[in-house]
């Protein structure tokens, strides 16, 4: 062949090189890019995943510290025992206003078969009508039970304000054991001291969406403090903050056959039931089970942002891949940075419940040494002391009172201490007042006091008062000790 078409085949071929040279780049940049943006997906998915676990943990802690602070309220509310209807409503408002998202309390007491009457009698002047022992299902007849060796009564019961009128028929008087789902938990509860939890079910009538439950909480083996729930309504004010459109979230009793969900939160779009996260805990003697559902949506979400930014770069060639790698850098270290800040704030959130809950068991066990020590010195001390306010009415007075004078402290509440002071005293008790008030030291002074049948007990009387830096002297802190 001639030198010359020779050259000329050869600048052919290179013509026909030069239009495909940019179609292969483009081809491999596209290649390129797709495996990246396939290998950023997958990437997106894991980590969102990893962040979805640590969101399912999180939930999981965050509902044992509630039920465990739910429960120790209920046993700090009962922790003296209760008497009177006065009692039980100021410790239940105290306890329905520290935990807003429950239905109600009452307070399940044993009743010997010896003291029915008594108790009838009792609960008849506190509800103004005449009231006997009867069973849920004789609500309506009003027919009463038969005699027994002991009972498990209702003995006082207190609704949230906006549910006082719920008709729900739990109330004083009402033999806790005929209510359907109660016998066999409250027996475990009284047995076994143990936080016991009924089924769902619709015995509430006033309840959030007509389901309701029962925690029994044991402070003795005559008491049990009977939570009111609905769960869909603490779990939402439980875990409400914390949920994500994206998200569906749902607790269920593993314990009930019908799997109605305890709750479920709003979710949008179709549910990835396959990359569901799951988690058992203990609601006393039942297992929940707390399920987290990713939605399509969030790991579209999680990857679209990676996947364009990827596809855009791969259009500029050499530039293009360049840019593509730092993309694909700086969205995994986002994705790797949002993990371990969401690693951090599990960990101080754990560690902050942890030292939380060792300073409970401190104050805790604090709390309980003063007590013992308080009340064995007043014991010990063989007299009686008392708090007034700054007009001499008395706010508390020791049980000592009954030994000393005779009477009860009950008598004294609310009343001026110096009704207690003989007619010769009163003078000499105004002014150790007016002495302790002015000296803000300890005063002393002897004088007679009034037994319960007016007789005089000569005593031994000590003053403190009691200062505000604002408002200066607030009341009085006195000791009384009888004199030989």
């Amino acid at each position: 062949m001639p030198r010359a078409l020779q050259q000329g085949s050869r600048s052919l071929r290179r013509l026909l090189l030069l239009p495909g040279l940019p179609l292969l780049v483009l081809v491999v940049i596209v290649i390129a890019t797709a495996w990246l943006a396939q290998t950023a997906s997958t990437e997106g998915r894991s980590l969102t995943t990893q962040l979805l676990t640590t969101r399912q943990l999180g939930h999981a802690a965050r509902f044992e510290a509630h039920f465990s602070l739910l429960v120790e309220s209920a046993r700090r509310m009962a922790a003296s025992r209760i008497d009177t209807p006065m009692q039980f409503r100021q410790q239940a408002n105290a306890f329905l206003s520290q935990h807003p998202d429950l239905l109600g309390v009452e307070l399940i007491r044993r009743v010997p078969g010896s003291q029915r009457l008594q108790v009838e009698q009792r609960i008849s002047e506190e509800l103004g009508q005449p009231m006997q022992f009867r069973q849920w299902q004789q609500l309506m007849t009003g027919s009463p039970i038969e005699a027994r060796d002991d009972y498990l009564v209702v003995r006082w019961s207190t609704a949230r304000s906006d549910m006082e009128d719920s008709g729900s028929g739990i109330g004083p008087g009402l033999l806790a054991t005929s209510v359907p789902q109660w016998p066999r938990e409250l027996e475990n509860a009284l047995v076994q001291q143990m936080v016991t939890t009924t089924p769902l079910s619709t015995v509430e009538s006033g309840g959030v969406n007509g389901h309701s439950l029962r925690i029994f909480v044991p402070i003795n083996r005559e008491d049990v403090v009977s939570i009111a729930m609905a769960p869909s309504h603490w779990l939402g004010g439980l875990f409400g903050a914390y949920q994500d459109p994206r998200i569906r979230f749902t607790v269920h009793d593993l314990n009930q056959h019908n799997k109605i969900p305890l709750y479920v939160s709003p979710a949008e779009g179709a549910v990835v039931a396959e990359r569901a996260l799951r988690s058992e805990v203990a609601a006393g003697n039942r297992h929940w089970m707390i399920t987290t559902f990713p939605t399509r949506e969030l790991y579209q979400q999680a990857n679209a942002r990676t996947v364009r930014q990827l596809w855009l770069a791969g259009a500029g060639f050499a530039v293009a891949a360049s840019s593509l790698l730092a993309m694909t850098l700086l969205a995994r270290r986002f994705y790797q940075r949002r993990l371990a800040l969401s690693n951090d704030q599990q960990a101080r959130l754990d560690t902050r419940r942890k030292n939380l809950e060792v300073e409970k068991s401190i104050l805790r066990q604090a709390l309980e040494d003063s007590g013992h020590r308080t009340r064995d010195l007043i014991a010990l001390a063989g007299g009686l002391i008392a708090e007034l306010d700054e007009k001499g009415q008395t706010g508390f007075v020791s049980e000592q009172i009954s030994e000393v004078l005779g009477i009860p402290p009950s008598l004294l509440v609310d009343q001026p201490f110096e009704a207690r002071v003989a007619p010769d005293s009163l003078e000499s008790f105004h002014s150790t007042l007016a002495a302790a008030r002015e000296s803000r030291a300890v005063e002393r002074a002897d004088l007679n006091l009034l037994s319960e049948d007016n007789h005089c007990l000569p005593v031994t009387l000590r003053v403190k008062t009691v200062t505000d830096p604002v408002h200066g002297c607030t009341g009085f802190r006195l000791s009384v000790i009888p004199r030989q």
